[in-house]
């Protein structure tokens, strides 16, 4: 994830014009789409990282995703091998914990 694509999100979010505000709205669900179709834990803690860029545009699809994420059967963690030896990736619980990150985020629920 890129640092230009958080800043151009964050620049969308600021704006408060319904096209922007729709365009958000859509993008949230393309990065809905992506976490189902995803197989790793860690692609969909890119995509939560995403939408913690403008969370208070999209209240009802940030509910949505974390509430498929609780409720969703948990994928198994990644184990990443490096030189300093291996290290496990990103947990069911990590993503949980994101998802909670962004409810406390909205205004109202």
């Amino acid at each position: 994830m890129s640092n230009k694509k958080k800043q151009i999100l964050s620049r969308l979010m600021a704006l408060n014009n319904p096209k922007a505000d729709k365009y958000l709205a859509k993008f949230a669900r393309d990065v809905f789409v992506d976490i189902k179709k995803s197989q790793d834990n860690e692609s969909i803690l890119e995509g939560l990282d995403l939408l913690g860029e403008f969370v208070y545009k999209v209240p009802k699809e940030v509910v949505e995703i974390v509430r498929y994420i609780i409720e969703g059967k948990p994928k198994t963690t990644t184990l990443h091998k490096s030189p300093f030896g291996e290290f496990e990736g990103k947990s069911h619980k990590d993503l949980i914990l994101k998802g909670i990150e962004l409810l406390d985020h909205l205004r109202y629920i």
